[in-house]
């Protein structure tokens, strides 16, 4: 059983000077087309009961209503929508009207998750965002109205030029929108975006390491004054977390299907093409549009075990970790386990370890540690 279903739209309006999604600019009669294709792909995929159902993107509002509604018809003849967990689709404040949101309650969808990245117009044309601070407050605020029962926002820190107080202003409108669920990631350069071509042709500073570390500070202090809790590196939640993406800290199997997207089922990691043309063409042969898949070794799944689990703040259970591998991994992993605690960069208790606010900050070195 896979315990999430996630569905990759593509399409955009706009291309962001930041993103390494698979993504395409929307064109009607191509969205028509891929949207055959990702039903083939999804009627293919042996879906049976997900807890989690997520669109994402690419922007899936930038489908069509008539389009957004041809894939929700397919999905509520193939799931029963009304026992999933949760039911996510992102979308961006630019093309997010009322008959949208509209169609989105009706079957079922309870959580949106709106690409916002900061209220400050000259930060949201830099990385090249279409949408203004004020379309953007007005798009949280008719999700509101029309009863959307969970609302997460995507804030972005360490953009090139932000200011302290421009990422403390842009937290302040958030709270003050009452929004129960936040997600802060720090800007990450990929190559293959505009933002990497201008850095490496030094049109382009980065936010300094001591810089990124401050604003990521300043998120944790002023949410948790607000009364939020902070349960994963990067999210921050006074009342549903957000159950899809558990599913992958959890180290659960989900399938994914759409250009490009992941898999993970049985101890198999996939992958999907990133060729459109391959995709549409691959699904038409009746054939999954697979390009890589990988049987994961023991070790590999530990691995995966602890670097995900580790995001969350909850920790991982080495106990339960070590019966599910039936490898004791104290054992495994006692070096790294006592350099780290050493360090101050993990909690020990009761047989689960956990970052400290230390190791929130050292992430990505601490999770290293955990590679065999």
């Amino acid at each position: 059983m896979s315990a999430g279903l996630y569905i990759h739209i593509p399409f955009c309006d706009h291309i962001c000077n930041y993103c390494d999604f698979p993504k395409l600019y929307a064109k009607e009669d191509l969205q028509d087309r891929y949207l055959d294709a990702l039903l083939g792909e999804l009627e293919m995929s042996g879906i049976t009961r997900p807890k989690t159902v997520y669109i994402g993107g690419g922007t899936p509002t930038a489908l069509s209503v008539g389009q957004l509604k041809m894939l929700l018809d397919w999905l509520g003849n193939a799931i029963d929508l009304t026992c999933l967990e949760e039911f996510t689709m992102e979308a961006n404040p630019e093309n997010l009207d009322d008959e949208k949101i509209d169609l989105l309650l009706a079957y079922g969808v309870n959580r949106v998750s709106l690409g916002v990245q900061t209220f400050h117009d000259e930060l949201l044309k830099s990385i090249g965002r279409t949408h203004s601070g004020a379309s953007a407050i007005k798009a949280i605020k008719r999700l509101k109205e029309k009863g959307m029962p969970r609302i997460n926002l995507d804030l972005i820190y360490a953009i090139p030029g932000q200011a302290m107080e421009q990422l403390e202003a842009d937290l302040e409108t958030a709270l003050s929108l009452e929004i129960e669920h936040l997600s802060a990631y720090s800007l990450i350069l990929e190559e293959h975006t505009k933002l990497y071509v201008d850095y490496m042709k030094d049109r382009l500073e980065l936010s300094e390491n001591d810089v990124e570390a401050s604003m990521f500070e300043l998120v944790m202090d002023r949410l948790a004054g607000a009364g939020y809790h902070h349960y994963e590196v990067s999210n921050f939640t006074k009342g549903e977390p957000s159950h899809h993406n558990l599913v992958y800290w959890k180290n659960e199997g989900y399938i994914g299907c759409g250009l490009g997207a992941h898999g993970y089922v049985n101890g198999t990691r996939y992958s999907n093409t990133r060729s459109i043309t391959a995709y549409i063409e691959s699904v038409a042969k009746g054939k999954l549009p697979r390009t890589d898949s990988n049987q994961l070794e023991k070790k590999q799944q530990i691995e995966e075990e602890m670097f995900l689990g580790l995001r969350l703040l909850g920790g991982v259970d080495l106990k339960k970790a070590s019966a599910k591998f039936a490898t004791d991994l104290e054992i495994l992993y006692e070096k790294p386990l006592q350099d780290l605690r050493q360090r101050g960069f993990i909690a020990y208790d009761s047989g689960v370890i956990s970052l400290t606010r230390q190791g929130l900050l050292m992430g990505n070195a601490v999770f290293e540690q955990f590679l065999l």
